[in-house]
């Protein structure tokens, strides 16, 4: 539904914004830019397409809209839009595993970051432009089949992959190999261990929840602060959350168990059903904090997971 919305929404480029863009595009084929207010961002379609907000002229500079522009070509380029759009059927076909709906957000940041890594790659000399383009974009929220230019959950990890070393090609593709090969395998065990159709626990609406990421605390970021918060939350027979607690034994800050408890008080569930009809049950959600997610790469010879 929202995804017909965003393609009846879609309008051509005017033309002398077209013209004005030309010096900026680079190899980035005119033909798949489009206007639309979700923009920067790229939308699945049979033809892949860029999408730019009407003020995009007025809100990044000549260099800035050659950075953003060479961003979204790099994902028209890998065919990131297509591997969204199968990631996201895939976590709907795992909605009832906490693993999905945490390895979708990833899956989203890998790519974002694969990108920097080849814009960076291509010109070195541009990261601390890009990194402030980073920082003066207004962040968008994450919608099925388009991957927006900045989510603002993705800055941190963004900027801090532009300031320190940056993940290479191959353990980028190690990780997604990884990461496939685990959701594949839990999907077996997941099902061995779900109660019958008729008498079933309360679980997570995995599209919807997504939107709303829990913010790290400004605090747990100043002191250092990761860990992971186990939340028990009491579903009402309309899928929404009554009571949200932390787990005992949960090992975790408490700013950050306040962050993730504000974040699932929006949160839908699908409710838990005892004889074939919804009742109250408890969900049990991990809600994990890190400041590193991604591993130091090893050192490298000479010259470029």
């Amino acid at each position: 539904m929202h995804y017909g919305q965003l393609r009846r929404q879609i309008r051509p480029l005017p033309a002398g914004m077209l013209c004005a863009l030309r010096a900026d595009m680079g190899d980035l084929d005119p033909c798949h830019l489009r206007l639309h207010a979700a923009g920067p961002a790229v939308l699945w379609a049979p033809q892949s397409l860029v999408l730019l907000p009407a003020d995009f002229l007025d809100r990044f500079d000549a260099g800035e809209r050659r950075l953003v522009l060479q961003h979204e070509s790099m994902h028209l380029r890998r065919g990131d839009a297509l591997w969204s759009l199968l990631a996201e059927l895939a976590a709907a076909l795992l909605w009832f595993h906490p693993l999905a709906w945490l390895a979708l957000p990833r899956l989203r940041l890998d790519q974002e970051l694969a990108c920097d890594e080849r814009v960076l790659h291509q010109s070195p000399q541009d990261a601390a432009r890009y990194a402030r383009t980073l920082l003066h974009s207004t962040g968008s929220s994450t919608a099925p089949a388009l991957i927006p230019w900045l989510a603002e959950p993705q800055l941190k990890e963004r900027l801090s992959m532009i300031q320190h070393r940056r993940p290479g090609t191959l353990r980028r593709r190690i990780g997604f190999i990884c990461l496939t090969t685990i959701m594949a395998g839990s999907v077996f065990v997941a099902q061995a261990t779900t109660p019958p159709a008729s008498d079933q626990q309360a679980t997570a609406d995995v599209d919807y929840n997504t939107r709303f990421q829990p913010r790290y605390p400004a605090d747990a970021i100043k002191n250092k602060q990761e860990g992971t918060v186990v939340l028990s939350v009491l579903v009402g027979t309309d899928g929404t959350p009554r009571k949200i607690e932390a787990e005992r034994g949960t090992n975790a800050a408490p700013s950050l168990v306040t962050a993730a408890s504000e974040a699932a008080a929006q949160w839908r569930f699908s409710p838990g059903t005892r004889g074939g009809k919804p009742v109250e049950s408890y969900a049990r959600v991990p809600v994990k904090f890190s400041l590193d997610p991604l591993p130091p790469a090893p050192p490298q010879a000479s010259p470029n997971s």
